[in-house]
């Protein structure tokens, strides 16, 4: 059975804090557990989202790879894999309130406009 799977990045706006963009990836990740058509989600981000438990949800680093840096001027600067059963999933997901409010209160704030980049493709 393949999988449906949404990509996305974005870029950074210029001075936003590797706190700002730790609370993004794990409000990001977190839709892992809060959104039931969500089978997996992984990210890439330019900081570093710590083991310990923040806002009672544990973050793992192995759900979190750290971009290398080899090309910072042309690269975005967080990568979401988000992986569902079926295109169902997809389309449930992308209306989901849960998902609606991290886009609207963690990603637009952080995020120079017009810069997402997105595909669905089965894997």
């Amino acid at each position: 059975m393949s999988t449906v799977t949404h990509m996305v990045s974005f870029k950074l706006r210029e001075g936003v804090s590797g706190e700002a963009i730790n609370q993004l990836t794990a409000k990001c990740l977190s839709m892992k557990d809060s959104i039931p058509v969500v089978k997996d989600l992984q990210a890439s981000s330019l900081a570093r989202v710590p083991t310990e438990k923040q806002d009672g949800v544990c973050f793992h680093n192995e759900e979190v790879h750290r971009d290398l840096g080899l090309d910072p001027v042309r690269n975005q600067h967080i990568l979401l894999l988000v992986s569902f059963d079926d295109v169902e999933g997809y389309v449930k997901y992308a209306s989901n309130l849960e998902h609606l409010s991290v886009v609207e209160n963690f990603i637009r704030p952080a995020t120079v406009p017009g810069s997402r980049s997105a595909m669905q493709f089965k894997w």
